[in-house]
């Protein structure tokens, strides 16, 4: 029985060659999927500020307030103000 020898550089060379073929198979599915996502989350949380918003409203009616529009200067932070 002869042993084989598989020197490092052609075991490298074989698991680079393999490590591309993966990675074109999974890459861009796992891309996609993280996109998916990405929009799912993004659409839930605007889903929340709409309702936050209606509770927000339901509140001040309930109790009597009249929100009025306020100077965006008032919610930025200011050293955020030199950078607009």
């Amino acid at each position: 029985m002869q042993k084989i020898d598989i020197t490092s550089t052609a075991l490298e060379k074989g698991l680079d060659i393999a490590k591309g073929f993966v990675e074109k198979l999974i890459y861009p599915s796992a891309e996609e999927m993280g996109l998916l996502l990405k929009d799912g989350i993004a659409k839930w949380r605007f889903s929340n500020q709409v309702k936050t918003l209606i509770k927000a409203q339901s509140i001040c009616v309930k109790h009597g307030v009249n929100p009025q529009m306020i100077s965006p200067k008032l919610l930025t932070p200011y050293s955020f103000i030199g950078i607009c």
